[in-house]
């Protein structure tokens, strides 16, 4: 991404924009390879570069990949890094930061409430298939009086006394 935009136009963007759309771009995401000042390599991001992902993937989530990539070329193009900011009526970088983690956390829960959902709907599903135990108790035809088979020991009711 760097290369795309110049490197002297890297200077007008925020840190927080350039190297989000760098992994945006990249699809690194969690996989980032960060290099230091040192020349030494770190692949586990920082929780900058957490941030970075998590806001261009909630600035896709709710303008769409097509809306996004116009965005981010009018930024480019207009060397503005609020155009899509605007497009969300976010005012600054911190209501991105706020906005992006709840939205995170929301989507947690979804998907948290869904693979309940789908655990419960197999287990069932499951308990239906499975072979219903026999009642305990048999119905009088003449009464309605339940009588507990596991105790019957004649064939009459014990209520009207006819056979059962």
């Amino acid at each position: 991404m760097h290369l795309n935009i110049g490197y002297e136009n890297v200077k007008t963007f925020p840190t927080w924009f350039d190297e989000g759309t760098a992994i945006f771009f990249s699809g690194s995401g969690a996989k980032h390879v960060v290099e230091d000042f040192n020349g030494s390599y770190s692949t586990a991001p920082s929780q900058d570069y957490q941030q970075y992902d998590l806001n261009f993937e909630y600035l896709e989530a709710n303008l769409g990949r097509p809306r996004m990539l116009e965005l981010i070329k009018q930024s480019i193009d207009q060397r503005d890094y609020t155009v899509a900011l605007r497009a969300l009526h976010i005012a600054d970088y911190s209501t991105l930061v706020s906005e992006a983690r709840d939205w995170q956390q929301k989507e947690t829960i979804k998907w948290i409430v869904f693979w309940i959902l789908g655990i419960l709907d197999v287990v069932w599903i499951i308990r239906l298939t499975l072979p219903k135990a026999p009642r305990p108790y048999v119905t009088c035809k003449h009464c309605g009086y339940e009588v507990d088979n596991r105790t019957f020991q004649h064939q009459f009711c014990t209520q009207c006394l006819k056979k059962l």
